[in-house]
């Protein structure tokens, strides 16, 4: 598979929004570059902790239901145990 270059975390509650931003992040003019922004909830459960530890960066969409997400926090810890003092 590509690389994924950008993780993006949201919660359940605002999934459309999470869609809308990577969609948007890939048809920007340099897109090919940004082709590999990808939704956490898209890659395999079994591929995520690799994804995260690989991704160039972890972006969360914040909310107060973000902010409550056990699986939110759980994919941030997991990126910065990780990823600390690399990026």
């Amino acid at each position: 598979g590509q690389h994924v270059r950008a993780c993006v975390t949201y919660a359940a509650e605002d999934a459309a929004a999470a869609r809308r931003l990577v969609q948007r992040v890939r048809a920007a003019p340099n897109g090919q570059r940004l082709s590999g922004v990808q939704l956490t909830t898209d890659i395999p459960v079994q591929a995520l902790q690799q994804a995260l530890a690989e991704a160039d960066c972890l972006v969360v969409c914040c909310s107060p239901a973000a902010f409550a997400s056990d699986r939110v926090n759980a994919e941030i810890d997991e990126y910065l145990r990780t990823n600390v003092g690399s990026r």
